[in-house]
């Protein structure tokens, strides 16, 4: 496939990208070279080969949903100075 500046300047519209002369310069060279690599990779014969699904062994690497509380939370009230209905009473920090 040979990419001209018409199909350049399709593909930047379809992209929404405005290019200036030098920018187009130097895509239309790198979606040549692009196109190249492709060609080459067209040409790799690939008919005894296996496909590959995965990298490695999967696992589950997440943490079970078990709970236990930290502390216990009557402690800590009674440590804090002030409660009200079970709460921590804390100073106002905003104004009115």
């Amino acid at each position: 496939m040979i990419i001209d500046e018409k199909l350049l300047k399709h593909l930047a519209d379809l992209s929404r990208l405005s290019l200036k002369k030098e920018e187009k310069e130097i895509f239309l060279k790198d979606l040549e070279e692009i196109l190249a690599y492709f060609e080459k990779i067209k040409n790799v014969q690939t008919e005894n080969v296996l496909p590959f699904w995965q990298k490695g062994e999967q696992k589950n690497v997440f943490k079970s949903d078990d709970f236990s509380p930290l502390f216990d939370f009557s402690d800590c009230l009674e440590q804090f100075p002030e409660e009200e209905r079970n709460l921590l009473k804390v100073p106002r920090v905003l104004g009115d």
